[in-house]
This record gives structure tokens, sequence and C-alpha cells, in this order.
């Protein structure tokens, strides 16, 4: 076996673990909220889960909707455990939100384990913010990551030909150079997607922007450094935005909350059906998230 087919057979072998990595924690995810319960009566509290990454918009937005027009939901919590996701995804729910808001539903966004970038970005939309004081949040900002192995193609005696309508038509394609022109034209793109994500911030926290400024450069906060920069409108847990929420719903007496009913699926549906966002994620374009990005050493 020769040198080029052995890092071939390595680049088959990652592919295929990730494929499968994808596909299980698909499946365990979904699992996990299939046995949730609708309750209904009064003074209820509508339960938004949003876990993982954000890359398709439609189950949350729709769980919102659903509940915004319930008369006998009061108020929304977004259960938030997600480290964000695509800049349009994200943007989507955050105007979903912002809509279910100003018709009068109260929503509170609650982050736990992490609720950071495009997902903190859906709870400046919120009337309020608590989160977990371990938890981590903030990561205001914008980043697109651009894989080049054209030099790799090359030592394999791989060429892609490529046929384009207009110079920038297959813009940081990983079978060229990444060219700085191609650099430039997107860094204007990420730029005009920070501002939108720094306004909304400006917009829902009202914060002074110059404090803002230096804030809002993609760190990380933990949530109680959150509240401290005003960030966050509270800490707690849980059971402390329950209450907060009643509150602010004029909620009196136990509240109930409600999960909407998942539809239960299995491995065949997973693979029938999820095996399109799989491959979406390593398919190879300019793709802009609102998304932590942790460097390991």
């Amino acid at each position: 076996m020769t040198k080029a087919d052995k890092i071939i057979g390595l680049i088959v072998i990652s592919f295929l673990i990730f494929v499968a990595i994808g596909l299980i924690s698909n499946l365990t995810v979904r699992s996990s909220r299939s046995n949730s319960e609708v309750i209904h009566g009064q003074g209820n509290i509508g339960v938004v889960e949003i876990e993982g990454l954000i890359l398709k918009p439609d189950r949350i937005c729709k769980e919102i909707d659903k509940f915004g027009k319930n008369k006998r939901v009061k108020a929304i919590i977004l259960k938030i455990n997600s480290p964000g996701g695509g800049a349009a995804a994200s943007w989507e729910v955050y105007r979903k939100v912002l809509e279910v808001k100003e018709k009068g539903k109260v929503i509170v966004s609650y982050i736990g384990s992490v609720g950071a970038s495009g997902a903190y970005y859906i709870s400046v939309a919120c009337n309020k913010i608590i989160a977990n004081p371990s938890g981590i949040t903030g990561s205001i900002g914008v980043i697109a990551d651009i894989p080049v192995f054209y030099k790799l193609l090359n030592r394999l005696g791989i060429s892609m030909e490529t046929v384009k309508s207009g110079k920038y038509k297959n813009i940081a394609s990983p079978y060229d150079e990444f060219t700085e022109d191609e650099k430039q034209l997107l860094q204007g793109v990420i730029d005009d997607l920070y501002t939108q994500f720094f306004q909304a911030v400006y917009e829902g926290r009202k914060i002074n922007k110059n404090y803002l400024n230096k804030i809002a450069d993609g760190r990380i906060f933990t949530g109680l450094q959150a509240f401290k920069a005003g960030l966050v409108d509270t800490i707690g847990t849980f059971d402390d935005a329950i209450e907060l929420t009643c509150k602010l719903a004029g909620i009196e007496g136990e509240p109930r909350l409600i999960y909407l009913k998942k539809k239960k699926v299995t491995l065949l549906d997973i693979l029938l059906s999820d095996i399109g966002d799989v491959f979406s994620r390593i398919y190879f374009y300019p793709r802009m998230n609102y998304l932590i990005k942790l460097r390991g050493r």
C-alpha cells in the first residue's frame, strides 16, 4: 500500500466516523425529548428546549409560535443549552421571540451549561435572561471556518477544474488557494453580521455602546461574570427561572410546565431523514456562524 493510499484510507475512515457520531448524536437528542408530555390548564408556562447546534430553526420557531398563540399559556421559558449555530438560523429564532414578545407574551431565557453566541443572540430578545452562575455565555461575534486542502490534493496528484461565471463564484473553495481578495470580501460579510448581532445586544440589553464595544469581542463569560457585565439579568437555577417567569406573567400558585410532545423516532428515521443534516455540516462552503469555538492546546 502506497503512502497516498494510506492517506486516502485515513480520510475515508475519518469521514465515516464523523457521520456515525452525527447520527448517534441526533438519535440521543431526539430520544431524550420523546417522553415529553402536554399539560393543559390555566396559568401554564411553555418550555422550549434549545439544545446543541442551532442549524434548523423550524422546530424552535414552531414551538414558540404555538405557545404564543395559546391563550392558556401565560409565559414561555427558553431552556438553553447551546453553543450557538448558524447565523441565519439564530436570527430567525431571535425574530420569532421578538414577534411573540411584542404581542404581550412574557418570554424568559434560562441559560444552563452553555448559552453562547447564537444562543445568546436569541436570549437578548427575551424579557429577562437568567443564567446558571457556572454556565458559559457571551461569545458575541461571528466566525467562518474555511477548509483549505489543495496542497494535500496536489501531493496526491488530484486536481479540481472549475468553470465559473464570475471571479468570486467559487469563493473560499477548498480546492484552490484562499486569496487575499476573497478574505477581504468575506471579512465584509462577517463585519455586517457582527453589526447586526451587536445592534441586537445593544437594543435588548440597553448597554452603553462604548462599554459593549469592549466586551463584544468574542470573549466568553461565566454566568456570574455575565451578570456583573450586564449581559444577563440575574443568576440562578431553572427553578429560579420558573419563579421569575411567574412573577413577570402574574401567575399565582404552583405553575404547570408544558413540554410539547415530540414524535418518537427510530434509528431508521434518523438514517433516512437526518443523513442530509450530517452531510451538510461537512459540505464545503463559507458557513457563517454565531458559534463559540474553544481551541485546544
